[in-house]
């Protein structure tokens, strides 16, 4: 992987899903998300570096979850409000959020 176990290990997942409860409650539940494929998602935003290219611990504490997630509730894709002919309702999962490619869509506003 990308990252090393030790690295993996310092990913507070537990952190992380409490925070998307508590923000969005209305998305679906994640029942076994304390598993190896969760730790590698969670660790790409984890240590994800920030505009500048610098890794710090910006993305390692509960008010960045918090906030990334208040992103996240602001879409009405990636909660369901909308619909799309051919597809339907989305609602967006806890997995689908730690996507990379979310992540950065939802850091650049492409969701809102």
């Amino acid at each position: 992987t990308l990252f090393s176990e030790m690295q993996l290990a310092a990913v507070d997942l537990d952190m992380i899903y409490g925070a998307y409860r508590a923000v969005l409650p209305g998305l679906p539940a994640a029942r076994f998300y304390q598993t190896p494929g969760y730790q590698v998602l969670a660790a790409r935003i984890w240590y994800h570096p920030t505009p500048d290219g610098v890794s710090d611990t910006e993305h390692q504490g509960e008010a960045f979850w918090r906030w990334y997630f208040e992103q996240c509730k602001k879409s009405d894709f990636l909660m369901g409000r909308a619909y799309d002919q051919r597809r339907g309702r989305f609602r967006a999962s806890f997995k689908f959020l730690l996507g990379e490619d979310v992540f950065l869509k939802v850091l650049n506003g492409e969701y809102s």
